[in-house]
């Protein structure tokens, strides 16, 4: 009976742990202009256009806490970055704009419903 009482603790606490954090799922994204861009994948590299102005790249960085911590924890240490955009050819900059790092360009898109010519652009820049 003694033994049961901390195995049940235990397995109660192994259960809750991973609920915990995994609903607290943070994603990285660009804000510009009022608008929120996801990053895409892209097979080749994103040639930028001109400088448009100032975003800010939300990141998220997450530790690793012991298990009675983890609700609470679901955003720390969230930070905000502020980094030069670029527009990308062919697509409007409600649409789709590149963020350049040290190493490559990263396409960011928004939910903006992009014409037809523009998901031909989109199209190619992400499969080839």
């Amino acid at each position: 009976m003694w033994r049961a009482i901390p195995v049940a603790v235990a397995l109660v606490v192994l259960a809750v742990a991973p609920a915990a954090s995994g609903g607290a799922v943070c994603s990285t994204h660009l804000t510009w202009h009022a608008a929120s861009y996801r990053a895409v994948s892209t097979v080749g590299s994103v040639k930028p256009g001109r400088a448009l102005g100032n975003g800010t790249l939300h990141t998220c960085s997450t530790t690793n806490l012991p298990p009675g911590y983890a609700g609470r924890s679901a955003r720390v240490g969230a930070d905000a970055l502020v980094r030069p955009v670029f527009a990308v050819a062919g697509v409007r900059s409600q649409v789709a704009v590149a963020l350049k790092s040290r190493t490559r360009t990263t396409l960011y898109v928004s939910r903006a419903t992009p014409t037809a010519a523009e998901r031909a652009v989109l199209s190619r820049l992400r499969n080839g």
